[in-house]
């Protein structure tokens, strides 16, 4: 099982858009593994306002210390094709966009 999640900026899109809490800091988290005892998690933060799409972001271990670049590669590209597919997904259902959710830099 694998998943990225983004939490903050007006991203409550998992569940609802609504009662959502406005914020330009958005907490990405990532998880893998096949089972309860074996999952791996990763976490970051950006400014919704500022993400365009491209570049990598640091992502660090629950103890702080920052995943290997390799890694730090997979999440990355696993994140800009989340990102791709949850504008698409708005743009065609909803009429919004990921700008519309804050990430205002979004390419």
């Amino acid at each position: 099982e694998m998943s990225a999640s983004l939490v903050g900026s007006e991203m409550c899109i998992r569940d609802r858009l609504a009662n959502c809490t406005k914020s330009d800091r958005v907490y990405v988290q990532w998880v893998a593994g096949t089972s309860e005892d074996d999952m791996m998690y990763a976490e970051s933060s950006m400014y919704a306002s500022r993400y365009t799409g491209r570049g990598a972001i640091t992502f660090r271990y629950e103890n702080g210390t920052a995943v290997e670049p390799e890694l730090k590669s997979a999440i990355n590209q696993q994140m800009h094709a989340t990102f791709e597919s949850m504008d698409y997904f708005l743009k065609e259902s909803l009429k919004i966009s990921v700008k519309d959710l804050g990430f205002k830099s979004y390419r």
